[in-house]
This record gives structure tokens, C-alpha cells and sequence, in this order.
């Protein structure tokens, strides 16, 4: 029998749980509400626990010490709602592990409530029905039967925490209608089952498959040969723990070692935590940063990639330019996919592009890097997706060199229509974002794809294949068309006489003859309409129409 968790039991409970979620991703990323190809939480929360296995990795000392770094992995690594929540849950874990060499079953049970705390208090106006519903549920119900018998010990209290995480995940659909309309359980709770079940068999002692929890690159040679050019320089991070003999520890100011970095580098993140400093930049000349860094403390950890190898091996972007001169009022970083979409967004003023959205949800640390970019003192966000809007909200609450504010758009187009919006003339930082949020709320967006499955929703039928459109979370139309899906969805609106423009944005799907065709119908069939297109290139999505 287990009755205690220790520092080394804690890693591997940690990689066993990235493993098991990693090994059944495709299982989770499928538990889609609309079925359209672009479920990714799976994905999400993969990346989000192994930013936990990194941290955790990254620092020595008793279990309070690595879980905080876990936490801190975590938060960083966090991508989509889910992963923010499962971000969020597992801060709450550190709290009450924090100052620990080792917890038994009370201290875990407690870790679980404040974990269970943490993930509520992520969400503005939390759903029950989703991962926090079960997370609540198999924490009391685990917890309870602690109390009523203390002999209790580790495997089994994660063995009762999955029993009753499996009938939760069970009563889903009847606590979320969208969920028992389109006939699966919440998607998020199934990747929490997975992340503990991963816990569960480690501590059981069985083996973590280590190929499916290592999230390093393999070197091919051919990326970075003899003849090439380093063009991307060098992704360093590392993790530097202060000093007595060297600096003074209490007063030291991070501003110190940021200042130097920049003259050496560029997307750099720095995070003080009392007395060790988290360092990421992207330097030609690393050994630099190294040697300065190195006066004020000692090395905890350290990694060292060449993003020229990244980038030809993962289409990884190109560097940020550097901050220079005086601090600007007012940049905005807008999420956007396609390269259409992006260059529409920075002729409109947006300042840095996040390459993401359905299927690629960018990182709370993609967007503290976005903002290190950014010479200015107020940072607008546009997330332009509802499973980004968490992560960029965490990203805010993080970042210390500007206010930053998120703007609700959870569509592509519902960033354009806000981006019509913005005059930094204004001044008052308020009075922006309120302009912003209200062209916003006044677009509807109609989504034009293809459906994974046959089924029916919303008074809706479908089969495999059939193009698809949806609005929020309501299926509109279905056709073997996809321009008459398009029209179909519009004609099934309640105020399209209301509705005085259309902008019309092309997918990399959709062809010469969709484009002409849609627009045609579209001016035909809605004359009081003025139509405009943009070649986006997104994916997935032949058709995003914009409706105001």
C-alpha cells in the first residue's frame, strides 16, 4: 500500500498522465459538439499538461518546489478551455502542496478541493455539464469515503476519484443540452479521465510509454546541414536561481537582466518568483546570456534549440522584430489562420498576429511572447475564438510590461468587424475596448464546413460529407453544396432582412467557382445587401460569412 506522494512519485504521476492523454488524444479530440473537423481538445490539454511535465522536470527539491514549477508549466503550456481549466486545476494542487517534502491521502484530498476551486474561478460563468462538473463530483465523492475511512491509501483514492469521474462524464448530456443534441459527453471531462488514469498507474508502479510522452524534436540532419545559415538563432530558456554571495536576492530587479537581453535577442519572457527567475529569449549568441545571467545566481535548468532547425522541421514563423524607442498608447495581437486573414489584419492596424484558431489553439506563452514584441502601454487582444479567450485571458493576468485587455470576439469575423472599430484617437482605453466589444456582438457569423458523421441537430439532418453551417452553437443548414449550405443558412435567419452587408471570407477549400458562385446568390437573393470578399485561406472553413 501507497500512503504517501514524494517529488520523484509526483514526475512520473505527471508523464504517466500526459501519456495516457496523449495515447487516447484522437478519442477525446473526437467528442465533438458539431461535427465538423476541427475538435482539438484533446490536443489542448495534451500540450497544457506537458508544459506541467517540463516544469515539474526543470527544478529539484521536495514536492512543494516541483509543483510549483509543474504549475507554472502548466499555466504557460495552456491552450484552449479545457487546458486552461485543467491549467488552473493544477495550480490549485501546487497551493496545497506548496512547503510539502511529501503528501499523503488528506493532503491529496485537500490538493483536489483547491484544485477544484482554482478550475471554477478560471471561468467567468462556469457550465456545469463540462471537465469542472466532474472534477467537483469525483473530488467530493473521493474525499468523502476518505473521511469515512482513513485507511484509505493513494491508488485508492484515485481509483474511487475515477469511479465516480466515469458516471459523471456519464450524466453530461443531461446537464448541457448541446451536449445530448449532438449525442457525446463532454470532451474536456473524458480528458481529465485520461490525465488521472495516468496517475493511477503510476502510482500502481506501471511502465510510462516515454515516446508518447516526449514532446522534443528528433534531429533528421536534413533541416540543418554544413551549407546552412543560422537564420532563426537559438530558443534558450532557462531557469536561474538567485544568490546571496552573488546579488541581493530580495530587491533583485528583473528589469536589469531584460534590459541586457534585448540588446542581444528578442521574444523574451522573464518571470521572477521570489528567488529563482525564468528566462526565455531568442539570441544568436546564447553563451551571452549565459555569462550575464550566470553573475546573479546559479543554473537550476537550461535548454538550448536551433529555430532554424524548428522552423524547417515545424513551420515554426519568423522572429519578432525587437522593441525600440518610446512605449506606443495602444497595439493590438489578433489571432488569425491564413494568409489572407493575416495580411487583412495587418492592413488594419494589428500589430502582431498570433498564427492559430480551430485546430491550433495558440499557448498562453505564445501570448506573453506576442506581448514581449510590443513597445506599448496598452495591449489589446483579439482571440477571434471561444476555446482561445481563456488562454489569452490568462496571458493578460500573467503579463507585467503593459495593460492588456481581451476582447470577447469568438470569431473570425468577429475580430474583422471590431478592427473596423478601432481609433487609438480616443484615447481612453475603455472607451476602445467598449467600441470594440460592440461592433463585435453586432456581426453574426455563419461557418460554412463539412460534417465528420451523420446525425441530426436543431431540426437539422446530415450525413458524412454533406456541407454543414453553423452560427455560435446552432446547426442552420445542411446541403450537398456547399455555396446552397451557405444561402440556406442565411435564409434561415430571422432578422437577414435586417442584415445590410456581408463580407465573405474564402477558405483555402473553397474555388474560383465557389467564390463567384456564393457571391452571386448571395447579391440575388438579398438584395439589400452590399457584399465583399477577402481571400483568407483558412482552413477547414470554405466559407466564414460575416453578417451586419
Amino acid at each position: 500500500m501507497l500512503f504517501y506522494i514524494d517529488a520523484d512519485l509526483f514526475r512520473q504521476m505527471l508523464r504517466s498522465g500526459a501519456a495516457e492523454l496523449t495515447a487516447n488524444k484522437k478519442t477525446v479530440n473526437d467528442l465533438n459538439v458539431f461535427p465538423v473537423p476541427d475538435g482539438d481538445t484533446g490536443t489542448n490539454m495534451e500540450f497544457t499538461m506537458k508544459g506541467a511535465v517540463h516544469g515539474a522536470e526543470c527544478v529539484e527539491g521536495n514536492l512543494g518546489a516541483v509543483s510549483k514549477a509543474m504549475a507554472k508549466g502548466a499555466l504557460m503550456g495552456a491552450r484552449g478551455n479545457s487546458g486552461v481549466i485543467l491549467s488552473q486545476f493544477l495550480k490549485g494542487v501546487s497551493i496545497r502542496f506548496a512547503e510539502l517534502d511529501k503528501a499523503g491521502v488528506k493532503e491529496l484530498a485537500e490538493a483536489f478541493v483547491s484544485g477544484v476551486e482554482y478550475a471554477y474561478k478560471a471561468v467567468l460563468k462556469p457550465t456545469e455539464g463540462t471537465i469542472l462538473t466532474v472534477l467537483r463530483e469525483a473530488t467530493a465523492y473521493a474525499g468523502l469515503n476518505i473521511k469515512n475511512n482513513p485507511n484509505v491509501d493513494i491508488e485508492e483514492f484515485f481509483t474511487l476519484f475515477l469511479k465516480e469521474a466515469n458516471e459523471s462524464v456519464k450524466r453530461t448530456p443531461d446537464l448541457l443540452p448541446v451536449l445530448k443534441k449532438a449525442g457525446v459527453v463532454d470532451s474536456g471531462a473524458v480528458g481529465l479521465i485520461c490525465v488521472i488514469r495516468g496517475f493511477l498507474k503510476a502510482v500502481r508502479g506501471e511502465e510510462v510509454d516515454e515516446t508518447v510522452a516526449d514532446d522534443g524534436l528528433s534531429f533528421s540532419g536534413k533541416a540543418f546541414g554544413p551549407d546552412s545559415v543560422l537564420e532563426f538563432g537559438y530558443c534558450t530558456e532557462f531557469i536561474l536561481q538567485l544568490m546571496n554571495y552573488k546579488t541581493d536576492v530580495k530587491n533583485f530587479d528583473l528589469k536589469t537582466l531584460t534590459d541586457y537581453l534585448e540588446t542581444i535577442g528578442d521574444s523574451i519572457v522573464a518571470i521572477k518568483d521570489d528567488d529563482v527567475v525564468k528566462v526565455h529569449v531568442h539570441t544568436k549568441t546564447p553563451a551571452k546570456a549565459i555569462e550575464f545571467s550566470q553573475q546573479f545566481g546559479e543554473f537550476v535548468t537550461f535548454k538550448m534549440e536551433n529555430m532554424s532547425v524548428q522552423h524547417s522541421e515545424t513551420s515554426f514563423a519568423a522572429r519578432p522584430e525587437e522593441k525600440s524607442g518610446e512605449k506606443v498608447p495602444f497595439s493590438i495581437v489578433a489571432v488569425a489562420t491564413g494568409e489572407g486573414l493575416k495580411q487583412t489584419f495587418e492592413s488594419m492596424g494589428a500589430d502582431k498576429i498570433i498564427d492559430g484558431g480551430q485546430t491550433m489553439n495558440p499557448s498562453s506563452e505564445d501570448f506573453i511572447n506576442a506581448f514581449n514584441c510590443l513597445n506599448a502601454e496598452n495591449i489589446i487582444v483579439l482571440p477571434n475564438n471561444s476555446n482561445i479567450f481563456l488562454a489569452a485571458k490568462q496571458a493578460a493576468d500573467l503579463y507585467e510590461g503593459a495593460q492588456v485587455y481581451v476582447v470577447n470576439t469568438s470569431t473570425i469575423a468577429e475580430g474583422y468587424a471590431a478592427l473596423t472599430m478601432f481609433d487609438p484617437e480616443v484615447g481612453d482605453a475603455e472607451t476602445i475596448i467598449a467600441d470594440l466589444e460592440r461592433a463585435a456582438k453586432n456581426v453574426c457569423t455563419i461557418s460554412v464546413t463539412y460534417a465528420v458523421r451523420d446525425g441530426s441537430m436543431d431540426g437539422v439532418t446530415f450525413s458524412k460529407g454533406d456541407y454543414i453551417s453553423v452560427a455560435g452553437k446552432t446547426m442552420l443548414s445542411s446541403a450537398k453544396d456547399k455555396t446552397d449550405a451557405a444561402i440556406r443558412a442565411m435564409e434561415s435567419m430571422e432578422d437577414i432582412e435586417d442584415r445590410e452587408i456581408a463580407t465573405v471570407i474564402f477558405g483555402n477549400d473553397a474555388t474560383e467557382e465557389d467564390k463567384k458562385s456564393v457571391i452571386s446568390r448571395i447579391n440575388e437573393q438579398f438584395p439589400q445587401m452590399e457584399t465583399y470578399s477577402i481571400d483568407g485561406g483558412q482552413a477547414v472553413y470554405p466559407f466564414v460569412i460575416a453578417l451586419e
